[in-house]
C-alpha cells in the first residue's frame, strides 16, 4: 500500500485511487502512514480497509495543502486496550484482579500500562464508577493481571465496582509508540471525509497548527462485531483511549460535518489555544516564559492577557517578539513552588534552563499584571469553528469543548457525556486557552450526563468566578435539553446573553448508576460564590 501510494506521488499523480481491499501494515517509524508536503493531492481511500499492526499512529498528514484523504477505515490489531472481566476485589479496594477475553491482547503480544483504566455494567455496557489511575499493573499470567491503587484516593474508598464488571485498559506492542491515530501539522485546507475509525491509541483525529481543516462524515466509534477483524469473546466497549476530535492552536476552523465520536476515553470534541507564563512586565514589553511547547506567537496576533488570580482579562496586541534573558532562579522558584503545583506540571521534572523566554512587545501597556497572569494568542484557538449534524457522547469527559471563538455549533446530538455536554471554559490546570466570544448553540438535542448540558463559566485560582464580560455575545437559541443533575445549565462572567427557545426537561431517574462528584471537576476546592450567575434547572 505505501509502495503503491509513493509511486503513484512520485510520477506526479494528483488524484489516487488506491485498490479496494484489507491492507495488513507494520509501522515505519512508528507511523503507517505518511504524506508529507503534498499540495492539491486526492487519496481516494473507499473500499479500503486499513490494519494497523503495531499501536501507534495510523495516519500522518504534515505540511500538506488542499489535500483530501477520502474514506479510508482504519483498525488496530493488535488493539491499543485490551478488555477484561473483575474476577477478585481486595477488602480495601486497592486490588483488583482482572481476567483477559478471549480475542483481546494479553500480556504475551503486548504490554498493560496503568492507563486509561475504565470500569463498565457488563449489563448495560455503560461506565460503572468514576475511573482511576492505577500506581501499577502486576502480571500474574498471559490472561491475567492485578491493578494496583492507592487507598488513599478518594475515588478508591469509594469504589463502586463489582466482581464479574468489565474493564478496559491501555496496552502496547512497541516501545514509545508515536502518539494519535491520526496527526495533521501545519496543514491548510485539508479534507477528511468518510474516514471510519474504531481504534486510537491516543486521540482519534489531532490537528496542531492547522488552517481550515474539514472533516465531513467522520467517526470515531466502537467497532460493530459483525465489522470485527477478530472474533472476540464480548463487543469491544472503548473505541479511541482519549480524545475523538481535538484541535489545537488551529487559525480559521475546524469545521466537523456529521461527524461522529462515541465511547471515547476522554472529550468527544476539544477546540482550544495555549497559555503560557507573563513573568513580568515593564511597560508594555513582556517577559513571556513557555515550557512544553513552543511560543506559537506571531507579531500582529491579538493576545489575551488573563490572571488567574483576580479572574480579568484584558486584550492586545504584539508589536515585537524577540529573545530575552533566562529566568533567574527567583523567577523560576516562584514558578515551580506557586504555580507548578496547581498544574499539570506538578510532577514533571522541569529543569530552569529547558524554559525558553521571550520579550513581547504590545501595543498597550497591561493595566495590571500579576504574577501568576498567563497569555495566549487569540488568533491561534480554532476561532471560526463549525459544528453542525453529527452525533458526540457516551465518553468519558466532555462533549465538546469549545474554548474559542467565533463559531457555531448546530443541529448536533449530544448523547450523555459523562460531564459538561457542552463547555466553554479556559483551563489553567492544562494551560487551556482561551475565553470565548461570539458562539451559537442553536437547535441541538442535549442529554445531560453529570454535569450540565450546557456550561459556560471563568474561574479563577482563587475560586472566584470572573466578572461578566470574560466571554462575551453567547446565543443558546432553540435547544432540546433533558437530564437528571441541577443545574441542567450553569452560565457565568457572560455579557450579551441570548437565551430564548429552548426546551428544558429534568429525568426521573440518573443515567449514570456511580457517585456523583461535586461539579464543575476543578483541582481547587471551592464553593459556588461571586460572579454574575445565570443559572437555570428547567421550565
Amino acid at each position: 500500500m505505501r509502495d503503491f501510494i509513493n509511486e503513484k506521488l512520485s510520477e506526479g499523480v494528483k488524484v489516487i485511487r488506491i485498490p479496494a481491499g484489507t491492507y495488513r501494515l507494520k509501522s515505519e517509524n512508528r507511523q503507517h502512514l505518511v504524506f508529507r508536503n503534498l499540495k492539491g493531492v486526492h487519496i481516494d481511500a473507499r473500499g479500503v480497509k486499513l490494519i494497523c499492526l503495531d499501536t501507534t499512529r495510523a495516519v500522518t498528514i504534515d505540511k500538506c495543502e488542499d489535500f483530501t484523504l477520502e474514506g479510508l477505515w482504519i483498525d488496530y490489531e493488535p488493539l491499543p486496550f485490551t478488555q477484561g472481566k473483575i474476577v477478585k476485589i481486595s477488602d480495601d479496594k486497592t486490588v483488583t484482579e482482572v481476567e483477559i477475553f478471549d480475542g483481546y491482547p494479553d500480556s504475551k503480544e503486548v504490554e498493560i500500562t496503568p492507563v486509561k483504566y475504565e470500569i463498565f455494567n457488563p449489563q448495560t455496557r455503560d461506565r460503572r464508577a468514576w475511573d482511576t489511575y492505577p500506581n501499577k499493573i502486576n502480571v500474574l499470567s498471559d490472561k491475567r493481571f492485578e491493578v494496583i491503587r492507592p487507598y488513599a484516593e478518594y475515588i478508591v474508598r469509594l469504589a463502586s465496582e463489582q466482581v464479574w464488571d468489565h474493564v478496559v485498559i491501555e496496552v502496547k506492542n512497541i516501545k514509545n509508540p508515536v502518539p494519535h491515530a491520526i496527526m495533521l501539522s501545519g496543514c491548510k485546507n485539508v479534507k477528511l471525509k468518510g474516514i471510519n475509525l474504531y481504534a486510537a491509541i491516543g486521540f482519534g483525529y489531532f490537528e496542531e497548527n492547522c488552517t481550515a481543516t474539514v472533516y465531513e462524515n467522520c467517526l470515531l466509534d466502537r467497532c460493530p462485531s459483525e465489522a470485527d477483524v477478530v472474533k472476540r469473546e464480548f463487543p469491544r466497549l472503548r473505541s479511541g483511549n482519549a480524545d475523538g476530535f481535538h484541535s489545537k492552536y488551529s487559525q480559521n476552523g475546524p469545521i466537523l460535518l456529521n461527524c461522529k465520536a462515541l465511547y471515547g476515553g476522554d472529550d468527544c470534541v476539544a477546540i482550544s489555544g495555549r497559555y503560557f507564563h507573563c513573568v513580568s512586565a515593564k511597560g508594555n514589553i513582556l517577559r513571556v516564559a513557555t515550557f512544553l511547547d513552543k511560543m506559537n506567537f506571531d507579531v500582529g496576533d491579538e493576545v489575551e492577557i488573563f490572571s488567574p488570580r483576580t479572574g480579568a482579562l484584558e486584550y492586545s496586541k504584539i508589536k515585537s517578539i524577540a529573545d530575552a534573558e533566562p529566568l533567574t532562579q527567583e523567577e523560576f522558584e516562584y514558578i515551580k513552588s506557586s504555580i507548578f503545583p496547581r498544574t499539570a506540571y506538578k510532577n514533571l521534572n522541569i529543569e530552569r534552563q529547558s524554559i525558553k523566554v521571550y520579550s513581547v512587545e504590545l501595543d498597550a501597556a497591561p493595566q495590571k499584571l500579576d504574577p501568576e497572569s498567563m497569555i495566549c494568542s487569540v488568533n491561534k484557538i480554532g476561532n471560526g469553528f463549525k459544528i453542525i449534524g453529527g452525533v458526540y457522547g457516551k465518553n468519558m469527559s466532555r462533549g465538546l469543548l469549545l474554548r474559542t471563538s467565533n463559531g457555531l455549533v448546530k443541529g448536533v446530538k449530544i448523547d450523555r457525556a459523562r460531564m459538561s455536554g457542552i463547555l466553554c471554559a479556559p483551563e489553567i490546570y492544562w494551560y487551556g486557552a482561551g475565553h470565548s466570544r461570539s458562539i451559537r448553540i442553536e437547535n441541538c438535542e442535549i442529554l445531560a450526563g453529570m454535569h450540565p448540558a450546557i456550561c459556560i463559566y471563568s474561574m479563577s485560582l482563587g475560586n472566584k468566578f470572573s466578572p461578566a464580560g470574560a466571554h462575551r455575545n453567547i446565543s443558546i437559541v432553540g435547544n432540546r435539553i433533558r437530564g437528571y443533575y441541577e443545574p441542567l445549565l450553569f452560565l457565568s462572567s457572560i455579557k450579551d446573553l441570548s437565551f430564548f427557545g429552548n426546551k428544558i426537561t429534568r429525568d426521573e431517574e440518573p443515567y449514570y448508576e456511580n457517585i456523583f462528584l461535586p461539579w464543575p471537576t476543578s483541582p481547587y476546592k471551592f464553593g459556588w460564590e461571586g460572579g454574575d450567575i445565570f443559572k437555570t434547572e428547567y421550565d
